[in-house]
């Protein structure tokens, strides 16, 4: 900020600033260089500047003085002073002034009453005071000038410059923030990498300690002529720093030397493997699984007789997580693979079963995805209906059905199409679905029209077959929507018959919440209430006893029902006993089991007094026991390979392979014991089968593109009971047992079930 200082001189008075700023009297303006006259307003002003002189303002507050003629101004208020006087003694005199004006010598020019100052204040020792700054009263024509208000002033940018301070803007704001997260955000991130930086680095510091340790184990078995331990050792060396290049030369000289040896003993081999399961054991604790699976497979390799047991619990162990780890929609086929090889090591493991089917659905849904859309359907579909969240399937079972909606749009099959857009929008609706699905119904009720004025001898024939195909051209039922002309010829065709006898199955009562068995005609019509708090029932070839299993909290394992009395009794103490399966003895029954601690799945032989308690007979699980004495169940050979359904005597013997798939399941003897109804998903989806107990070919008997499952023979063994859910629910079906159309029983609870594979139905007569 500028300060203003009062310069005085004799008998004249003015005001500058300490950059000789000069205010003119008539405008105000303020101006730092000396001018003539104002260089806005053009009015002489007091203190000017020519050529070769200079004038100087006398206050007005003089009348009596009498102004020389000035040369240079119209009017004469001023005194001119000669230029040629310097002022040699006026320290308020500007720099650039200097030396141009003479000292005050006489007096001439002075008023009367006036004395001039000594011209030498060193000789008189007289220094005169500042004169107070005069009054307005005392000039009244200099009155207000300091307090000049800024409207008075013309040069506006001479006000902002030096009036207004600087302000800081929004936008001067937010940059200064934004620099400042800018400088946060480096410093963190520089922080992370630093320390990411630093945890590779002792990663990579460790490795390389452990590498030299194995090295240097290596050497000193190469020393002990060890030759298998060194190899392994170096061997390890090397996958933790291939850079270590003695543990390169190490390990080409101990194979050279083992090229040359005679083959190590089994002893030699079985300290090798010690020392590998050790690493493995390290790496399961450590969570890295696939580390811990291939260590464990060059233990098989070296010796696969060294603890068998414990290396195969371990390779279930980290196969098995290895496959939980990798089950994401990138890596499912990885996660099948290794799920399949924990299966390899315990057959009958229900987790791994069940992930193993259920990755293996995914991957064959995405792989019949772009050529056959049908059979991706199928699998997403039986996908969706065991893990509605099993990653995206929901999504991809949407994708499916819309556009295999579109293939068939594109190929004018309407009716097919509206089938697939109206299943998509089941799962997930909107409004691009909606605008397809009317279209296409727009179209299919135009053909339909069409085809009922043509010949019936031409749309019977079709319709028909459509209908007792049960299925589209692709695969996917269109019989939840049938159109008129198809619905009247399925009308014309002969009914299906659904047997004799009873179908006795479980279904949850919401009202009051339990679980009921009922029993059912095989022809179809009203079912009853046969016991409470029970599903899986079976009834004794004799028709007295029903067994079946408790769902009371308090009453857990199996009850005996009477059913000519009435009367109900438990009779095993264990809610792990599932699955009752009669033979031909009324008084025994098959079951099945998991053994606690280890999970293996068991078969027993249970008893309906329940005065002793079941006994084990062997491995396996979903039994059937034969009229003919022989017992299927589902199990693996001696040492857990080659899984699928296999059948033994009852009273001992070597068991047969009978079928070769790993998900076949559920077997039920025919009542002769010839034949062996069973459940597969080795076409894709869940589907009947039967095969002579003798050894043949299975033979297909239901191709529905749903669930089909649970297999139970009529009393007569013309026909096979089972629960599908084709027709877009659950229900119980019968069908001839050499095949044919269905015949649609009764509604079937397969929701509210924990495992719909772990349910059963009973025929009886």
């Amino acid at each position: 900020m500028r300060k203003k200082v009062t310069h005085h001189v004799p008998r004249t008075t003015f005001t500058m600033t300490e950059e000789f700023d000069i205010q003119c009297e008539s405008c105000g303006t303020i101006y730092s260089h000396l001018e003539d006259v104002c260089p806005y307003c053009g009015e002489p002003q007091p203190l000017g500047l020519a050529h070769e002189r200079s004038a100087m303002t006398p206050d007005s507050a003089y009348p009596d003085y009498a102004p020389a003629e000035n040369p240079y101004y119209d009017q004469q208020p001023y005194a001119a002073y000669p230029a040629d006087v310097a002022y040699t003694d006026d320290e308020f005199l500007p720099d650039e002034l200097e030396g141009q004006y003479g000292g005050y010598e006489t007096d001439a020019g002075y008023e009367p009453g006036y004395e001039a100052y000594p011209t030498d204040y060193a000789e008189t020792g007289y220094y005169p005071e500042d004169e107070p700054y005069p009054d307005e009263e005392t000039f009244p024509e200099y009155g207000g000038y300091d307090q000049a208000s800024p409207a008075e002033f013309e040069d506006e940018t001479y006000l902002e410059e030096d009036t207004q301070p600087r302000r800081f803007t929004k936008r001067r704001t937010l940059l200064g923030c934004l620099g400042i997260l800018l400088c946060i955000g480096l410093m963190y991130g520089s922080i992370g990498i630093f320390a990411a930086y630093r945890g590779l680095q002792e990663q990579v510091s460790e490795k390389q300690i452990e590498a030299q340790d194995h090295f240097e184990r290596g050497q000193e078995h190469l020393t002990n002529n060890s030759l298998d331990l060194a190899i392994a050792e170096f061997e390890m060396a090397l996958s933790l720093n291939p850079a270590l290049l003695e543990a390169r030369e190490a390990l080409r000289e101990a194979r050279r030397l083992a090229q040359a040896k005679p083959t190590p003993t089994s002893e030699t081999r079985s300290a090798a493997a010690a020392s590998i399961i050790e690493k493995a054991e390290t790496e399961i604790e450590e969570k890295k699984w696939l580390e811990a699976a291939e260590t464990l497979a060059q233990i098989r390799d070296l010796d696969p007789n060294f603890q068998a047991e414990r290396v195969s619990e371990l390779l279930y162990t980290a196969n098995f997580e290895l496959g939980q780890q990798l089950t994401t929609p990138d890596n499912i086929d990885e996660a099948l693979a290794a799920f399949e090889r924990a299966l390899a090591e315990r057959p009958d493991d229900p987790e791994a079963t069940v992930e193993q089917a259920k990755a293996a659905l995914y991957v064959q849904g995405k792989a019949a995805v772009d050529t056959d859309k049908a059979r991706a359907i199928k699998a997403f579909d039986q996908l969706y209906r065991e893990d509605a969240e099993y990653l995206d399937v929901e999504t991809q079972l949407l994708q499916a059905y819309e556009a295999y909606g579109d293939e068939l749009a594109e190929q004018e099959a309407w009716c097919l199409a509206e089938t697939q857009y109206l299943e998509a929008s089941d799962l997930k609706p909107s409004s691009s679905l909606k605008v397809k699905a009317d279209a296409s119904s727009e179209k299919c009720a135009e053909v339909t029209l069409a085809e009922a004025d043509s010949s019936a001898s031409q749309v019977t024939p079709k319709a028909t077959a459509a209908v007792g195909n049960g299925s589209t051209a692709g695969g996917v039922a269109a019989a939840p929507r049938l159109t008129p002309t198809v619905a009247a010829a399925n009308n014309a065709a002969p009914a299906a018959s659904g047997g004799s006898g009873s179908i006795y199955y479980s279904a949850f009562n919401p009202n009051e919440a339990r679980w009921e068995i009922l029993a059912v005609p095989a022809s179809g019509g009203t079912a009853r209430v046969v016991a409470l708090n029970g599903t899986m029932p079976a009834v004794s070839p004799d028709g007295r006893w029903l067994v079946y299993h408790s769902e009371l909290i308090d009453a857990e394992g199996f009850h005996r029902l009477d059913l000519t009395t009435g009367e109900d009794a438990r009779i095993t103490q264990f809610q792990r006993h599932i699955l009752p399966r009669w033979g031909s003895d009324s008084s025994r029954f098959l079951l099945v089991a998991q053994e606690p601690g280890t999970g293996r799945w068991q078969v027993q032989l249970g008893f309906v007094d329940g005065k002793s308690d079941p006994l084990i007979l062997r491995d396996g699980r979903t039994p059937d026991w034969s009229a003919t004495g022989l017992i299927a169940y589902q199990g693996t050979d001696a040492v857990g390979n080659n899984p699928g359904i296999y059948v033994v005597p009852f009273d001992g013997g070597e068991a047969t392979r009978l079928t070769t798939h790993e998900s076949d399941r559920s077997p039920d003897f025919s009542p002769d014991g010839s034949q062996l109804a069973y459940m597969s998903t080795k076409d894709g989806n869940w589907n009947i089968y039967t095969i002579s107990t003798a050894g043949s070919a299975p033979r297909q008997i239901t191709n529905s593109p749903g669930q089909d499952g649970l297999p139970a023979w009529s009393p007569d063994g013309s026909k096979i009971a089972y629960v599908s859910d084709a027709g877009g629910g659950w229900a119980i079906y019968t069908v001839d047992a050499a095949g044919g159309t269905p015949f649609k029983v009764t509604a079937w609870d397969g929701v509210n079930l924990p495992d719909w594979l772990m349910a059963q139905i009973w025929w009886a007569r």
